[in-house]
């Protein structure tokens, strides 16, 4: 129950309760709530809580939408765990009260994807995507769309930020009720200045730079792929670095499409 994958642990559920019904119901939540006590996991008294583990997890940006930092300080004793991310269920705790403690259940998340868009929707394995267990980062990608003609060289918030799905059919039901919920269209068009930033990054940014800072950077020292990656455009180029920082995946699918990893690929 604490450490099984989702598709283990939604059926035990299920089986647990199959014949308890009427007022036995209630008798066994109360026990369960009592054993697997989420008000417990959050405090700070219990020897292992939601601060071990968020720390555990280091998933430092929020899984659901990658655009807010979910960090966790988290030092020896009580007064050193400071701050945490909000823990979201995947499976509703009340609905699924066994299962209010299971490690694959708890999501650290933003406040916003949590508590404002999540809230009590139920989320089942088939109909939205789970951030453990799917490659959330495959199943959509980020373009734009212009509003105006740049005449100025330089991008402003005349932009639309478009989103495809790449997911195969048995996705594409997951992918759009997740960006539904999450609202991910609509949030990350209150952010085109991060895509105009981005843009403007890379027209400042040309092939003679980038072989030059990939070699001389460090004393000689050969700089390599995700360094200079790293230094040009200031975040993650790996797909398994993505939960590191916001806005990791739409500053990648930008890059792609304006053909600048290509520029990167052939420093040498």
């Amino acid at each position: 129950i604490l450490t099984g994958l989702p598709a283990i642990i939604q059926p035990i559920q299920k089986k647990f309760y199959k014949n308890i019904i009427g007022k036995k119901k209630f008798k066994f939540n109360a026990a369960i709530n009592k054993i697997f006590s989420y008000d417990n996991f959050i405090t700070k008294k219990a020897e292992y809580n939601a601060y071990n583990l968020a720390s555990n997890l280091k998933i430092d940006c929020c899984p659901y939408c990658n655009r807010q930092y979910t960090i966790t300080i988290n030092k020896k004793g009580k007064r050193g765990q400071i701050i945490r991310p909000e823990i979201d269920h995947y499976f509703s705790k009340s609905k699924y009260p066994l299962l209010a403690i299971s490690f694959y259940n708890l999501i650290p998340s933003c406040t916003i994807c949590n508590s404002t868009f999540k809230g009590s929707k139920e989320f089942k394995l088939s109909s939205h995507i789970h951030p453990y267990i799917d490659n959330v980062i495959n199943l959509i990608e980020f373009d734009y769309e212009p509003l105006a003609t740049n005449l100025t060289g330089h991008w402003r918030d005349g932009i639309e930020v478009k989103i495809a799905n790449n997911g195969k059919n048995s996705d594409l039901k997951k992918i759009k009720n997740s960006l539904a919920t999450f609202k991910i269209k609509q949030i990350y068009n209150s952010h085109t200045s991060v895509v105009c930033d981005i843009l403007n990054l890379k027209d400042s940014i040309n092939g003679d730079y980038l072989e030059i800072l990939a070699k001389n950077t460090y004393s000689g020292l050969r700089t390599s792929q995700n360094e200079l990656y790293s230094l040009a455009f200031g975040n993650y180029l790996e797909e398994k670095d993505f939960h590191k920082k916001p806005f990791s995946k739409i500053t990648k699918d930008i890059l792609i499409k304006e053909k600048m990893l290509e520029t990167l690929a052939k420093c040498k």
